[in-house]
């Protein structure tokens, strides 16, 4: 079980390194602050749902087949009316913020993806002697 958590908590830190690196990037860009604002709050969602989605995956092994699917569909509804509400509001806000603020929610994919190629470069190098 320290393997999942070990690379959740690896994840987590690159993604919040990438927020800094992005929103540094944002307000050099724009002095007003609004995309900077948008990018760190799609961020803050998408890590938000990465959480939720650990602490749900975490408890399925101490619970039936039947909870288990129960808590999985009632996980993912919430965290799309979390995804959607959020969006809404940010359209609402400002067409820049809701720019921004979808391609925050983006952070935890290339975090995730970038670990990915990561390892498997890893796996490459030690497999070609």
């Amino acid at each position: 079980m320290g393997e999942p958590k070990d690379t959740f908590l690896e994840i987590i830190k690159k993604s919040l390194i990438l927020t800094v690196v992005g929103a540094l990037f944002l307000l050099a860009l724009e002095k007003g602050g609004l995309l900077t604002k948008g990018f760190i709050f799609g961020a803050f969602l998408s890590n938000l749902k990465f959480l939720l989605m650990y602490k749900e995956l975490t408890g399925f092994a101490s619970r039936t087949r039947k909870k288990a699917v129960l808590v999985a569909v009632r996980g993912f509804f919430f965290r799309f009316f979390l995804t959607y509400a959020f969006l809404i509001y940010a359209l609402l806000y400002d067409d820049k913020f809701f720019i921004a603020s979808a391609i925050g929610l983006m952070v935890i994919k290339i975090t995730i993806l970038s670990n990915t190629i990561r390892r498997r470069q890893k796996r490459w190098s030690s497999s070609r002697g």
